[in-house]
Formats: C-alpha cells, sequence, structure tokens
C-alpha cells in the first residue's frame, strides 16, 4: 500500500507541474462544451416551442452539459496512448525491473487525473449552482453529486482497462493511433457526450446499456442530477464490475502472448 500511495503522490505532482496549462485546457474544454449546447439547444427549443426534450428542460439540459465534461475529466483522465507508446518506444523494459507490475502502475496515473478532476468538478459545479441554482426538477444535493463522483471513479477503472485492450495491439502493429480515436468517439456518441441517451430510439437504449460506454459518462452525470436512483445505481456497478473482470481478462491474455513479441529495442 505504501508503494501505491507513493505513485499516486508522485503522478499527482507530476500532473500539476505546470499548473496554468493544467487549468487553462481544463477551462476551456468545459466553456467551448456549454456554449456549444447553449446556442444548439436554445435554437432547437425556440423552433420547436417545447419546454421539455428528452426528459430535460432547457435549464437542465444545459446543467448535463456542463457536467458532461467534468464527468469526462474523472473518468477519462489517463494519457491515453502511453501504454503504446511504451511498447514503441522500448520503454516498456524498465518496467520489468520495478518492484509491481505494469497494469497497477500505470492505473495510478489514471486514478491521479481522476481525483485532480474531482477536484475541479467540485469548484465548476459550486460556483455554477452559487450563480444559477438547482433547476426545477432536478433533485441535486451532495448525496447526488457523491454518488456520482463515486461511479465516474470508477468508470475511470473500466475506461483504462478497455483502452488498454486497444492500446496492446501495439504489439503487432505498427500505430493503434486510429483504434483510439474510433474508440474516442464511439464512447462520446454512445456514453451520451454528444447527445443524452433519452434522445434515442428505445430498443437503442436498451442495447446501449448492455455495453460499456453509457457508465463512462451518462449514468454519472445523470446519477449527480439526482435520476438514478438506489436500484439503477447498484444495476450499473454490477454491469460495470463485470465490464471490468472482462476487459481485464482480455488484458492478462493480450500481454502473456505480446510480451513473447516484445524485444526492448523500440521502432
Amino acid at each position: 500500500m505504501r508503494l501505491w500511495l507513493a505513485v499516486l503522490s508522485l503522478e499527482m505532482r507530476k500532473l500539476m507541474s505546470y499548473r496554468v496549462d493544467f487549468w487553462m485546457r481544463f477551462a476551456g474544454s468545459v466553456l467551448a462544451n456549454v456554449l456549444v449546447a447553449y446556442y444548439l439547444w436554445s435554437a432547437v427549443f425556440a423552433h420547436t416551442g417545447r419546454e421539455v426534450i428528452g426528459g430535460f428542460t432547457f435549464p437542465a439540459l444545459i446543467l448535463y452539459y456542463l457536467l458532461v465534461p467534468l464527468v469526462e475529466n474523472v473518468a477519462r483522465s489517463g494519457d491515453w496512448g502511453s501504454i503504446a507508446e511504451e511498447i514503441y518506444s522500448g520503454g516498456l523494459t524498465k518496467f520489468i525491473v520495478y518492484p509491481t507490475s505494469f497494469f497497477p502502475f500505470k492505473y495510478m496515473g489514471v486514478l491521479a487525473g481522476s481525483l485532480l478532476a474531482v477536484v475541479q468538478l467540485a469548484a465548476v459545479l459550486g460556483a455554477y449552482l452559487a450563480a444559477k441554482g438547482v433547476p426545477v426538477g432536478i433533485d441535486l444535493s451532495a448525496a447526488t453529486v457523491a454518488g456520482g463522483v463515486g461511479l465516474a471513479v470508477v468508470a475511470g477503472l473500466l475506461s483504462f482497462l478497455m483502452t488498454a485492450v486497444f492500446e496492446q495491439v501495439a504489439f503487432w502493429a505498427d500505430r493503434v493511433w486510429s483504434l483510439n480515436v474510433m474508440l474516442n468517439f464511439v464512447t462520446r456518441l454512445l456514453g451520451g457526450a454528444m447527445l443524452p441517451l433519452s434522445l434515442f430510439p428505445g430498443w437503442c437504449q436498451r442495447a446501449v446499456l448492455l455495453t460499456p460506454f453509457p457508465y463512462l459518462v451518462s449514468l454519472p452525470a445523470q446519477a449527480m442530477m439526482g435520476r438514478v436512483d438506489a436500484w439503477q445505481a447498484g444495476r450499473a456497478l454490477a454491469v460495470m464490475t463485470l465490464w471490468c473482470l472482462i476487459f481485464a481478462g482480455v488484458n492478462r491474455w493480450l500481454w502473456g502472448r505480446g510480451a513473447l513479441r516484445y524485444t526492448g529495442v523500440g521502432i
């Protein structure tokens, strides 16, 4: 445990080395997401004349789009591409002499990013609620936010294991960048980052819930808004745990075979 805490502390300090850049990139992504959503959905609501779309009022929808990048920072905070880069460059060799296994060490970097992203989430959400208050019909409270954050942290582990599967293709392929781009697009689309899943057809919503994607973005965000009850949260944790076990098994299988091809000289 002392080793993991030391690695976690080191990774957090690395992430905070350039504090201005750290906060500027975060503020830019959140502001861009909210502004695009505001102007797009204000036009949609005005054109349709409806007060509720997909179960969201306009203020609730803007809150959702504010939470989306905050949740993504918690659930998908890793340095994606780093595993593949270690394989390409030969940097994987140094982990052979480390007093720990490769994947737990890499996950500490993901967890460090998630914990820092929780601080960002609390700061932005607190400022928004102080300025705008809680939208009508939204049961947002300290308990719901804590529950949503917990789901997002678990989603960070799921996202790490899922991404590691794609990146280990680097043992056999020259580049896996396109696979990461594809995974990011599918995650944002089926995860509810581009559109709330309630706007999808009913059959599509039921199908998507069997995949890991909605648990990476949509579910934690909606849990913070008080739109997920205890039974739904428990079912989500069960599904996320199942997917974590599946991806952990696939990663172990790929690692066992990919390590036989690894030469340590880089590309």
